[in-house]
């Protein structure tokens, strides 16, 4: 694997490439005790990534049966991200979490925050601007 700054890096498979997909499986099979915090604490000028963890990871938190705590941290998700990189690839991430939650829990108001959080975004993406 290149080392980063290497030509483009859009058509090469970096080092943190690796360790970003390394992190998601680790939220994925339930091991997040072992995934590297160094993504939230130090996000360098990358903002959709450590998003994207924190999104999984609160995916994580709600099929675990922590609702508010998976709004919570989604939420927190959302903002790190600049208005105009919350991006396709983000509001579905957060849309995928809000599937997670089972229906008699859809009323809870951090719930309910999040999905209007999410509903604002939309037309943002759709006219392409902040």
């Amino acid at each position: 694997m290149p080392r980063e700054g290497a030509d483009h890096l859009a058509f090469r498979f970096s080092e943190r490439r690796m360790r970003f997909y390394r992190t998601c499986t680790l939220i994925e099979l339930g091991e997040a005790d072992q995934v590297d915090d160094d993504w939230t604490s130090n996000p360098g000028p990358y903002t959709i990534d450590p998003a994207l963890i924190m999104l999984d990871q609160a995916t994580r938190l709600a099929r675990e049966g922590e609702i508010e705590e998976a709004c919570r941290l989604a939420e927190q998700a959302l903002l790190n991200v600049p208005p105009e990189h919350r991006t396709s690839i983000v509001v579905v991430r957060a849309r995928a979490l809000l599937a997670a939650v089972p229906p008699a829990r859809r009323r809870i108001p951090a719930v309910r925050h999040l999905d209007s959080m999410l509903s604002e975004a939309i037309p943002q993406l759709a006219l392409g601007r902040p």
